[in-house]
This record gives C-alpha cells, structure tokens and sequence, in this order.
C-alpha cells in the first residue's frame, strides 16, 4: 500500500471521519471550521453537505449502522486551544447529507463524540463538552453525556464534574 493524497484540498483541521460499513468508498469527515464533507468515491472527489447550516464547526460524526442515509453531526470542536470554535448542537440528516435539522442541544457549545445505536437510528449518545467561557446551565455542570430517542427527548444520563468529554465507548452489544 502507498500513502496518496485524497483531499479535499482545503486549510484547516478536522476531527471527526466516518466510513460507512459495507459501502467502502463512502466516507464523510467535519472539520472544525469547515462543515461536513463526503466521499463516495474513497476521496478522489469531495463534496461539501454544510454549507447551508448556520454553523460550521463540526466536532463529530456518526452514521447509523441500521440506515446509511442517516447521518448526525455534532457541532463544536471539542480538542480545546486556544482558538476553538464553538457549535450549536446536534444536526441530523435522512437523506445522506443533503438536508439537515438540528435535534437539540443547541446550548452545549462542544461536542466530541455520537455513538449511533445500531439497531435504532433515532437513538444516539452524544458526549457534550461544557462552555468555555460563558455562564450557561452545562458549565455549571462540566462535561455531560445525553443520549436521545429522537422521537421523544434527550435525557441527561451521565454528569462528569470537571472532566472534558472528547471520546467515550460503548458495548454496542447492550
């Protein structure tokens, strides 16, 4: 194997990079300042899914094991320094990227990691970062991890005092 360069040809840094199981020329990555891009081609050819969102800040992504077409992003960088950049929540796409709602959490600010279920595509654990610098709700808690039926409500499962959520596990087998 030879390393190559796939692209896209663009500044800046990216977190978060999904591939999609069974469908090995499809990948998607967000970069931290730069939205949500796709491949279906494994890189010869990007295409940009996020630039109609509010925000482009993307600090990670997941797409459903249960339905390809499902895709969440959460956005806000979530690898602190000293000019992060802050997100509005999660977004949610049915349509492989090609449209988006944002879901909620629009307070949390950095999210780090989605882990979709994979045998539900409307149950997903989001690990959210705490603000920053501002006062809200989540900074007074720290870092905190919901989870969310998107057909009913997130619910704050985990709180973690003083700790930055970046990356979390799951046993997908409970």
């Amino acid at each position: 194997m030879r390393w190559r360069q796939v692209g896209p040809f663009r500044g800046g840094r990216a977190l978060a990079i999904e591939g999609v199981v069974g469908e090995p020329d499809t990948y998607y990555f967000g970069a931290v300042a730069g939205g949500v891009w796709k491949t279906i081609d494994g890189g010869g050819n990007w295409t940009p899914l996020f630039d109609k969102a509010p925000i482009s800040s993307v600090g990670a992504l997941a797409v459903a094991p249960s339905d390809h077409n499902v895709v969440y992003v959460g956005t806000g960088e979530a690898a602190i320094r000293g000019n992060t950049t802050y997100g509005t929540g999660v977004f949610k796409s049915i349509d492989g990227g090609k449209n988006w709602e944002n879901v909620g959490l629009k307070d949390t600010r950095q999210i780090g990691a989605l882990i979709v279920d994979p045998r539900n595509e409307n149950v997903v654990l989001v690990a959210a970062g705490r603000h920053l610098a501002a006062d809200g709700d989540l900074d007074r808690l720290g870092s905190v991890i919901f989870d969310l039926n998107v057909l009913d409500h997130w619910h704050m499962r985990v709180v973690i005092i003083r700790i930055d959520v970046a990356v979390y596990c799951l046993d997908r087998r409970n």
